[in-house]
């Protein structure tokens, strides 16, 4: 399944970044797929301690009733890093 990926870090600024799209289709019919993508920023505040925030989005072409073929979510965290 074809997946695009692209990430880096901008050192004056001290932010991480990322982004992924992904599209999965059905091997019988290219009318039925999956289509996510991810997009991750990380502002660094110390050499140990990152904020992070990330922004996912899913579609599923088909579904099952009574659930959502589109979800969204926002995700906001902190990490430390242990030596």
């Amino acid at each position: 399944s074809p997946r695009f990926q692209a990430w880096g870090k901008v050192e004056d600024y001290k932010v991480n970044y990322s982004f992924e799209i992904f599209y999965q289709p059905a091997t019988s019919d290219f009318n039925d797929y999956i289509l996510r993508s991810k997009t991750v920023l990380g502002f660094d505040l110390s050499k140990k301690f990152t904020i992070t925030a990330s922004y996912a989005s899913w579609f599923e072409s088909y579904y099952a009733i009574g659930s959502r073929n589109n979800v969204k979510t926002f995700t906001f965290g902190t990490s430390y890093k242990i030596d």
